[in-house]
């Protein structure tokens, strides 16, 4: 299970308990994985595609013989777009997987730490007085693996009448129990 409650460690203040400390769910690589699938779907047919069909254009002007090729032109786009979706797929799971291992966040009383990161690590320290509202969002890929990610707004950082969030917990399936937490600290 990724969350842990009521866990005392070594790196904090003696009287500051850690009230959760956890980090992201195993579903959501799943859930990563399936968008990766989808988003590689979608730019390997608008992009792929159309350039596939020009470079065949190009040859088929400055080769004569090119006509006895263009039986096998839809030969030559596949294995193109799968090439362009395998390399696409693997940088996106290497980069999953990195961000998975270096993300987590803690709960204690005064505050919320989320650290997350691949090629630069980034801790966010909130807290627990400057937060203003925090609510849970759901996207569809987040639905059908029944994860949520938690948005913390602070007060201090308003654009254009909205408050921007400091706080992102992506892939959380207690995302309920982690909220109803940082609301009870908040009073």
């Amino acid at each position: 299970m990724p969350i842990n409650y009521n866990m005392v460690s070594n790196d904090t203040k003696e009287d500051d308990e850690i009230l959760i400390d956890g980090n992201l769910h195993p579903d959501y690589k799943k859930k990563k994985l399936l968008a990766s699938l989808v988003s590689t779907a979608v730019i390997c047919i608008s992009i792929g595609i159309p350039w596939f069909w020009s470079a065949f254009y190009v040859m088929s002007i400055s080769n004569p013989n090119f006509p006895n090729w263009v039986d096998y032109a839809w030969i030559y786009v596949i294995i193109g777009l799968v090439l362009i979706a395998i390399i696409l797929l693997v940088a996106r799971r290497l980069y999953a997987n990195a961000y998975f291992q270096g993300f987590y966040f803690r709960i204690t009383p005064t505050e919320v730490i989320i650290q997350h990161g691949v090629t630069s690590i980034t801790q966010n320290i909130i807290s627990i007085s400057s937060i203003q509202k925090v609510r849970i969002e759901k996207s569809f890929f987040d639905r059908k693996y029944d994860l949520a990610n938690i948005i913390i707004e602070t007060e201090g950082l308003v654009i254009k009448k909205r408050s921007i969030a400091r706080g992102f917990i992506p892939g959380q399936k207690d995302a309920d129990i982690i909220v109803a937490q940082i609301r009870e600290l908040m009073k």
